[in-house]
């Protein structure tokens, strides 16, 4: 079971959600408002790695 523990990586994801970016449809991603405190807490409960994500609409006219 020990062998087990140290293989599982706590991965935490940080970013705000998605905004409006322009009239066409397209969104971008937001930092989360209080991202230095969920960075320190996800930190205090063992983390290692966190995620940011990135959203592509994709079609004739986008990505602009």
């Amino acid at each position: 079971m020990d062998d087990l523990k140290k293989q599982i990586l706590l991965l935490c994801q940080n970013d705000g959600g998605l905004a409006d970016f322009n009239d066409q449809g397209e969104q971008t991603t937001k930092y989360a408002d209080d991202l230095p405190q969920l960075l320190q807490k996800w930190k205090s409960l063992g983390a290692q790695a966190t995620k940011f994500r990135s959203v592509f609409k994709i079609s004739e006219s986008t990505p602009s």
